[in-house]
């Protein structure tokens, strides 16, 4: 067949109508007047749609979940051989529910009004890591001196737009040694995989009183008439779960002849490395081994010995012919083996208003 160009203008009768798929035309058309078969324009009559090509893809969703997807981001050269084409898709906006494979189909149309449409897969991802918060924390020892944590303890609502997240830590036991300040890390990850962490302080203290343990005492007192209890003495296995302690006596700790033979009550006080304490009684009985308590004067049956004045002793008699006379102006002195408990009684003398002279009669 000639490809001739008709000389005027005539009316065109499609004869055989052939779109292919690669977009070229293989339509011709009888022009009535000349008798003329001629392979007609492809786009003097655009009937054919247009070529619909798409690629599959995976996008990630923002920090809040969300995705807004435009037809070009899956289409893949759509075109049209005879004009501009426009693209809508059946799906552009994804949230955290269209993680996964997700079918979008795209329809191209051309300005004839011809369309086509074809599918692609689109891959929603979370690729945004859960945000994650701590809180510091202060954990008490228990009587065996350990403490465990868990991951909840020190979280402070860690959380996934998309998902639950899981929680672990770095370090959830401790015992005596951490006592104090300690750093513990969190770790948070969600349900695709995305993970972030974090630091809190957690404060490990020890509130558990010491336990204190005594037994009872017989003390006998020394050659003094004193004795004085020591912590040790009364310590029955007194005794923390963090370490050393500290033993001493809560009130009276002295005792003497006044407590002979009397059951007096002993504080013990023990205390920790952390100030806890903790207290017991112990009773202690008061003995005299060595009799230190017993006074000889008691039962004294030792004379005293008495030094008398020579004799005989003058005085002066005053106006009136009398003159007094005491112990003193005697000059007797007495020892004894119970000092202080010598009594002096008056002694007997003849008194005379005539003699100046008075003699000594009996020093008893």
């Amino acid at each position: 067949l000639l490809n001739v160009a008709p000389t005027k203008a005539y009316e065109a009768i499609m004869f055989g109508l052939s779109c292919s798929t690669d977009g070229s035309d293989n339509r011709y058309y009888f022009l009535a007047d000349d008798l003329i078969l001629q392979r007609g324009n492809p786009c003097e009559i655009d009937d054919c749609p247009p070529i619909c090509q798409t690629m599959d893809i995976t996008v990630g969703l923002d920090q809040d979940g969300l995705l807004m997807l435009s037809p070009d981001d899956i289409n893949n050269n759509s075109y049209d051989q005879c004009s501009d084409v426009t693209l809508e898709i059946t799906q552009d906006t994804f949230t955290c529910d269209d993680i996964g494979s997700n079918t979008v189909v795209l329809t191209v149309t051309d300005e004839a009004g011809n369309a086509s449409s074809c599918s692609a897969n689109v891959t929603v991802v979370d690729v945004t890591n859960p945000t994650c918060l701590v809180q510091p924390i202060n954990l008490a020892l228990d009587q065996n001196g350990q403490a465990t944590i868990t991951p909840q303890m020190i979280d402070a609502g860690s959380a996934d737009e998309c998902s639950d997240v899981t929680l672990e830590i770095d370090i959830d036991n401790f015992n005596c040694n951490d006592i104090g300040e300690n750093e513990v890390t969190l770790f948070v990850t969600d349900a695709s995989g995305n993970s972030s962490s974090c630091r809190t302080i957690v404060t490990v203290e020890d509130k558990t009183a010491p336990i204190c343990a005594v037994s009872d005492i017989t003390v006998s007192l020394d050659n003094d008439g004193f004795f004085t209890v020591s912590p040790q003495q009364i310590d029955a296995g007194s005794v923390d779960e963090c370490g050393d302690i500290i033993l001493s006596i809560l009130g009276n700790d002295t005792f003497g002849c006044d407590d002979l033979a009397t059951t007096q009550e002993v504080i013990l006080l023990v205390t920790d490395q952390s100030g806890n304490t903790s207290t017991c009684s112990s009773k202690v009985e008061v003995i005299d081994l060595d009799e230190v308590c017993i006074d000889p004067c008691d039962n004294d049956t030792t004379p005293p010995t008495v030094a008398c004045p020579a004799l005989p002793i003058t005085l002066s008699l005053d106006n009136n012919g009398l003159a007094s006379i005491g112990i003193a102006e005697l000059g007797i002195s007495a020892t004894d083996n119970c000092p202080g408990k010598i009594r002096y009684e008056p002694v007997d003398i003849y008194m005379c208003q005539c003699r100046a002279k008075l003699y000594y009669r009996n020093c008893l």
